[in-house]
């Protein structure tokens, strides 16, 4: 049976049938700003030369990293420090999310095989997985360009048959 303390320094495991109960206090970490700085300049680093690593994480996953963490931004420490007490304010869930999210995310990363180079495959049945990478903000640029093309092709199918054949 597990049961948290009353006085929030950690967490009490109560073990055994016998008539005393042995107490094992186990401290619940708690982060740092030293070490919320070391895995968002890791997560940082990795969005920069390795962002297939985020594709294997959900969706979900992903948007806590950036909503908590923000690797695609060029904070400075004080900025990314006040960032993530601001955020903790206004989502108090989000640091506990994001801390799932990240140790997902080193999951992955020691999961992660280094492609062999120069090795293929000589078979046929190839089956290829295809991963989302979220990025924080919408690209407009491409929603515009998609739009265009999406109306240019509705102009196309819709056009009325030209009568002057007739």
């Amino acid at each position: 049976m597990c049961s948290v303390g009353g006085d929030g320094e950690g967490l009490s495991l109560f073990s055994g049938e016998s008539a005393t109960r042995r107490i094992v206090s186990v401290a619940v970490p708690r982060l740092t700003n030293q070490s919320y700085l070391q895995q968002r300049t890791h997560l940082r680093e990795c969005w920069i030369g390795r962002r297939a690593l985020y594709g294997k994480l959900t969706a979900s996953q992903q948007w806590d990293l950036h909503a908590f963490f923000r690797p695609t931004e060029d904070f400075t420490d004080d900025e990314a420090i006040a960032h993530r007490v601001h955020l903790s304010k206004v989502r108090p869930s989000m640091p506990h999310r994001a801390g799932k999210a990240y140790r997902a995310f080193e999951e992955v990363e020691r999961a992660a095989v280094p492609a062999r180079a120069g090795t293929r495959s000589r078979t046929s049945d190839k089956v290829i997985h295809v991963r989302s990478v979220v990025r924080p903000e919408p690209d407009f640029a491409k929603l515009v360009r998609g739009l265009m093309v999406s109306l240019r092709e509705r102009e196309k199918t819709q056009r009325p048959p030209d009568d002057s054949a007739a």
